[in-house]
């Protein structure tokens, strides 16, 4: 760590909590020794509810002087407050003194023991982000330490004088000044510009209570109640008996005793804060620092326990001082990071401020009214209770980490939305009536959107509406109402849309006779039908012949089959095409074979229709047509989608195709059938799938292969077997970034680079989308794709509560790994290295685009060196790669004859670039 590269504000923030934490730790002292001294035991835990019931009252004002004037400005006018108090008291003491007084200066002590401190960190959260609170949080602590161990040892000496409490409170009130006189003079750095002003005029116009109800209702804000519930609870139990017991061994030297021991806590701090606090912020996280104190007592109690030491109260009381306010206190504000800069000071004093004292001065009662209970065995009941609470503690714990990073997520709007909730406002009838009321005033875009809307709902009720629709002038809309009145019409409604489409476009027609097909009953359908098999229009003749394959009528259905095979070898492109895009809804003798000729057909759009024919009875027979079409691009979706709509058939035929074919006989159609049987399986974890994919070329195709895998595995039920399968296959791909990101940081700027730049940035961005995939495997609520560009954007604040977020799902030390490549995958290292050295590393790389990118990086100098390389590359099985390396051979090659031989080979190669190179070398010769 470097003093001379702390930031300003850094510094400003160690110098005020080193005040606050010594101005602390002396009203602490001090209010336990005038509570000892001036108390019996009974009294102990009245006054301290009493302070906590003044703590909670001036929580109330923080919390609406958070809201009024940010926490800069309630810190400001808190402090004032309190030196104004102090000042008061001190003079009262010096005057007159005695119990009452003394009642006095103990409440302003315990007020100025955590008020100041509730407000600091407050203020403080509003200035830092989560990567600069993990840094400086031990820094910022041990600046406080320092402070408090000053002040245990100024108590100890000043406990020396008749006038300690003059002395001490005198200390107290100099040190607030002091802050005062900083924060004045530092106003610009502690301001938070408002972001949502509209939310912030709305808040200042609420009641304060209003104000604290809206800040504590959110399932974040009662978590966090919930753990400073917890932690206040356990650690006053701590406290009240630790001070029962000092009060008779040390009855004599209280001021001595709690100086001396608040001075040696406060060593233990700085050690911490120094040496550890640091390291266990930045690999344990937030989750480690709100856990360690709960855990520590815990085993704390139970080793009480075990070894039945009513002592160990001392050793329980030593944890929470060393730990409370170097780790615990610095995870809660932590905590903090994950809510809107403008509402941290508010919430931090309703939650924090508020809460805190409330349960102090609840158990406190309780402990009053329950001595006997603490008195009697006290190392059974105390520590039976502290092990309950502290298992307690730990469980809202880990529910305020997982909110945390749920919040963080949702502040960097990188959550991903759930479109699939279902939706009940189209079935109410309020919805519906203002639906029609808008479809009668609507204009044709309108009211096209409106009858959609209503055929996705099935809404038999609309009949009137689309018979109206059915006269409109729109072709569209007119389909629209054919499609609703086939389904929910009445007979009438039928026979007219056969009617009311005689002079209408052979679309709208052909629109008719295929939704009467498929909604009315056969019998009706084939009587409506029948009289356009003699149809002036050979598309309706065609549509109709179709449709009547189905016929129960032997003879209706023969003469539908003769029409349509004629329509089927028709010299006219759009009644040939009609006819086979009708094969995918009828079925005859032989139409396996007649769909196996289709799919050969030279006419692209016929072929295209042929396949959508394709059902489950024809698949066995034309499944090999359909392999060979997924290897091409064009096809491949088509081939797909009619694929996944047959289902399970073509799942085994592809599964028993690929246990058959290996991945070197025939790479590109391996890769195609396996793609497609992974789309086959969605969420669920496959074997064989693995298997298949572990046959693919190592490289760039089993990387994509692979993806496709991770991406169809969303959904599928999270075990620890799973999880362990992602972790471990993160780690693969993980590996493979980490290989191209360190070689891309190996090249130099230039434009000779700049092909092989680009290769191995795809190659690296490549292997990241994998590991993103991967992670929403984990938690698929967050969108990691937008959280790592977030990231990368290199904006500090948000880019260290995106890590934050990925810390919390994968873990330090994977974050570390993929938040160390995200943002600087093109920033060269400025280690140069030789093209030598680049071939070993990508000598065997499927990549196309590296081998080219690598080729063009040899300069005259560096051929010799890579000749062989390059000559290799001139018989490489893709075309580009070679025509790179035919330009390259024909640039630095110096023997005329090996360059002749070479153009004599090339001059017919089958890619065009490499003979046209060959063939001009050889020309020009």
């Amino acid at each position: 760590m470097s003093f001379l590269k702390i930031d300003s504000k850094i510094i400003v923030l160690c110098v005020i909590y080193f005040m606050l934490a010594q101005s602390s730790m002396t009203s602490r002292a001090t209010a336990d020794a005038l509570l000892l001294k001036y108390f019996d035991e009974e009294s102990i835990p009245l006054m301290i509810m009493s302070a906590a019931s003044l703590s909670i009252m001036l929580a109330l004002l923080t919390t609406y002087l958070c809201g009024r004037f940010q926490a800069y400005g309630a810190v400001k006018i808190t402090i004032g407050g309190l030196i104004v108090a102090m000042a008061g008291v001190v003079s009262t003491f010096s005057l007159v003194g005695g119990k009452l007084v003394a009642t006095g200066a103990y409440m302003i002590c315990e007020v100025v023991v955590v008020m100041p401190m509730v407000l600091y960190w407050g203020m403080a959260m509003g200035v830092l982000n989560p990567k600069e609170s993990k840094r400086w949080f031990g820094l910022i602590g041990a600046a406080g330490t320092c402070g408090c161990i000053l002040a245990g040892y100024t108590v100890s000496w000043a406990s020396r004088s008749g006038n300690v409490n003059e002395i001490t409170l005198g200390i107290v009130t100099v040190l607030l000044l002091v802050v005062m006189l900083i924060l004045l003079s530092r106003a610009s750095m502690f301001t938070i510009k408002e972001d949502k002003p509209d939310s912030a005029t709305d808040m200042q116009a609420a009641g304060i209570f209003r104000r604290i109800a809206l800040l504590i209702s959110s399932r974040q804000s009662i978590l966090m109640t919930w753990l400073v519930v917890f932690s206040a609870t356990v650690m006053c139990l701590i406290d009240i008996n630790f001070k029962f017991d000092v009060r008779q061994k040390y009855a004599g030297e209280l001021h001595n005793f709690f100086g001396l021991f608040y001075s040696y806590t406060s060593i233990a701090q700085l050690i911490l804060q120094l040496f550890i606090v640091r390291t266990i912020l930045m690999k344990g996280g937030v989750f480690a620092a709100i856990t360690i104190l709960p855990a520590l007592l815990l085993l704390t109690a139970v080793c009480a326990l075990i070894l039945n030491r009513a002592d160990a109260v001392y050793a329980g009381k030593f944890i929470t001082q060393v730990f409370f306010f170097t780790i615990e206190y610095v995870g809660l504000q932590m905590l903090f990071l994950a809510v809107r800069k403008q509402v941290r000071g508010q919430m931090n004093s309703a939650i924090d401020g508020l809460t805190r004292p409330s349960t102090i001065a609840l158990i406190s009662l309780l402990v009053t009214y329950t001595l006997f209970f603490w008195q009697e065995n006290i190392v059974l009941r105390l520590n039976m209770v502290v092990i309950v609470l502290c298992c307690l503690w730990l469980f809202v714990a880990w529910l305020n980490y997982r909110q945390y990073l749920t919040s963080l997520s949702g502040m960097l709007n990188s959550r991903v939305l759930d479109f699939d909730r279902e939706i009940n406002v189209l079935t109410d009838s309020k919805f519906d009536s203002q639906l029609r009321e808008s479809l009668s005033g609507a204009n044709k875009g309108d009211a096209l959107f409106i009858a959609e809307l209503v055929l996705g709902m099935e809404r038999p009720d609309w009949v009137p509406e689309f018979r109206e629709m059915l006269g409109k002038d729109d072709h569209r809309l007119k389909a629209c109402a054919i499609r609703y009145l086939s389904e929910f019409g009445d007979k009438d409604d039928r026979v007219k849309l056969l009617e009311d489409t005689k002079t209408s476009p052979a679309e709208l027609r052909i629109e008719v006779i295929r939704n009467l097909w498929v909604h009315r009953d056969k019998e009706e359908v084939d009587l409506l039908l029948e009289a356009l098999l003699d149809d002036d229009d050979a598309m309706i003749r065609c549509a109709a012949s179709s449709f009547l394959l189905s016929s129960k009528d032997e003879g209706l259905k023969n003469r539908a089959l003769t029409l349509f095979n004629y329509c089927l070898d028709s010299d006219n492109e759009e009644v040939r095409l009609l006819a086979v895009r009708c094969l995918a809804w009828t079925h005859f003798e032989n139409s396996e074979e007649v769909v196996e000729r289709l799919l050969k057909d030279e006419d692209y759009q016929v072929s295209r229709a042929a396949i959508l024919a394709v059902n489950e009875e024809r698949l066995p027979v034309v499944f090999d047509q359909l392999a060979d079409s997924l290897v091409n691009e064009s096809l491949n979706p088509l081939v797909s989608d009619r694929l996944r709509e047959i289902g399970k058939p073509a799942q085994d035929l592809i599964r028993s195709r690929l246990a058959s074919l290996s991945y070197e006989s025939d790479p590109s159609k391996f890769r195609a059938l396996l793609i497609s049987l992974i789309e086959f399986s969605k969420g669920v974890r496959s074997p064989d799938i693995e298997k298949f994919i572990a046959q693919v070329a190592e490289g760039t195709w089993r990387t994509i292969v692979s993806l496709t895998y991770y991406s169809s595995l969303t959904g599928a039920r999270s075990t620890r077997r799973f999880r362990s399968f992602v972790l471990s296959e993160m780690d693969k791909h993980m590996s493979q970034a980490e290989f191209f990101h360190t070689h891309l940081g190996r090249l130099q700027d230039g434009d000779s680079n700049a092909a092989l730049r680009m290769a191995l940035e795809y190659q690296c961005k490549l292997r990241l989308k994998v590991v993103t995939t991967l992670l929403s495997l984990i938690d698929p609520s967050i969108d990691y794709g937008k959280l790592l560009e977030i990231v990368g954007s290199g904006e500090e604040n948000s880019e260290s509560e995106a890590t934050e977020v990925v810390k919390g799902v994968v873990g330090v030390v994977w974050a570390d790994r993929i938040v160390g490549m995200v943002g600087k995958i093109d920033k060269p290292t400025g280690i140069e290295v030789s093209a030598k050295r680049m071939i070993g590393a990508f000598r065997d790389s499927d990549s196309r685009w590296i081998l080219a990118g690598l080729l063009l990086t040899f300069s005259e100098d560096d051929y010799d060196d890579c000749r062989s390389f390059v000559k290799g590359c001139l018989n490489h099985e893709d075309g580009m790669v070679r025509e790179t390396a035919l330009s390259v051979f024909l640039s630095h090659e110096n023997q005329k004859q090996e360059i002749r031989e070479q153009c004599e080979i090339s001059k017919n190669d089958p890619h065009a670039p490499v003979s046209f190179l060959a063939n001009r070398e050889l020309a020009l010769a």
